[in-house]
């Protein structure tokens, strides 16, 4: 399977008549306001030079700021992730798929973890003792810490797992494709804010779930970004959890 299709289906979906009326690029988070009063969101994903000067995205069509997802300098490449949940992620979506999750639980609600081999693509936030009765927990990370595994253990530890979560930011940063194609006799599922809500991606990349986060109080996110918090925009949003 061609490794950009997943991005171009993301994009080729989306409707030209939406603009860009906002972009802010802070340490944690990226974000861009379309000029439908909707806010997406994608992590900050580091990279070499400097990101594009964001006034001249502003008026621009959401969709063609969108295929800044598949640039090479992930800062520019998370405004173009940003841009695609900004189109996807929105409260009327979430409505229309009635795919509400409630903050206290974790994107594993429902699932059976007992006995389970669980590899986790990032360090994912869950309640204490989540994963007790598992079998395995594996986190796998770019930039490891004591305990977690490097990206690389992907190719041996995802094929040999019953549950793979993946952290959003992967669409930042290309990995997403292989990660997929790795998972793909486990129950995938992609999370965090910087999931796109697109439910024709589930069956045509075999993911089981995405459990992802809707902005709804706009002004107090926008208002942690550009303080460049390192806090949690949870409380300023709604999550969904969406299946295949």
């Amino acid at each position: 399977m061609d490794k950009w299709s997943i991005y171009h289906q993301l994009i080729s979906n989306m409707d030209d008549s939406v603009k860009v009326a906002d972009v802010f690029c802070g340490i944690s988070w990226t974000a861009v306001l379309s000029d439908a009063g909707d806010l997406g969101m994608a992590m900050t994903t580091a990279s070499y030079g400097i990101a594009k000067n964001s006034e001249i995205m502003i008026g621009k069509p959401l969709k063609q700021v969108a295929k800044l997802v598949k640039s090479w300098n992930f800062y520019d490449a998370s405004i173009g992730m940003a841009a695609i949940n900004a189109y996807y992620n929105t409260p009327a979506r979430l409505k229309a798929n009635n795919c509400f999750q409630p903050n206290r639980d974790f994107c594993t609600f429902g699932l059976d973890l007992k006995d389970k081999n669980i590899s986790m693509i990032g360090h994912l936030r869950h309640e204490e003792g989540l994963f007790a009765e598992a079998k395995s927990v594996n986190i796998i990370e770019y930039h490891p810490q004591f305990g977690d595994y490097p990206a690389t253990a992907s190719e041996y530890l995802l094929p040999q797992s019953d549950i793979v979560i993946i952290t959003g930011s992967s669409f930042v940063n290309k990995t997403i494709p292989r990660l997929l194609e790795l998972s793909k006799n486990a129950f995938t599922i992609v999370c965090g804010p910087t999931t796109p809500m697109h439910a024709e991606l589930l069956e045509a990349f075999s993911i089981d779930r995405f459990a992802g986060f809707i902005p709804t109080d706009i002004e107090e996110i926008l208002s942690l970004l550009k303080s460049n918090s390192l806090g949690s925009t949870y409380a300023y949003g709604e999550r969904f959890c969406l299946d295949k």
